[in-house]
C-alpha cells in the first residue's frame, strides 16, 4: 500500500498518510511538496501536540514466532 511521507514545518516527521489526503492537502494550500523521492509533502501549519503513532514495533515478529 502506498503512502505519502508527512513533514511539519520543524521537519520533523509524522505519520504517513493517504494520497488522497495529500492531494486534498496540496490543493487547499495547506502543504507543500518538500522532496519528490519519495515523495514528502511539508505542512504549512505548525502543530506542536501532533503524536506519531510508533509503526516500529507493530512490524516486530510475536515471541512465539520467533522461537522457531
Amino acid at each position: 500500500m502506498c503512502k505519502i511521507l508527512v513533514i511539519d514545518q520543524d521537519f520533523r516527521p509524522l505519520n504517513p498518510i493517504h494520497p488522497g489526503h495529500a492531494r486534498q492537502l496540496l490543493t487547499q494550500k495547506k502543504a507543500a511538496i518538500f522532496r519528490r523521492f519519495p515523495f514528502t509533502v511539508i505542512l504549512k501549519e505548525s502543530h506542536p501536540d501532533a503524536t506519531v503513532k510508533d509503526c516500529e514495533n507493530s512490524h516486530q515478529l510475536p515471541q512465539s514466532a520467533k522461537s522457531r
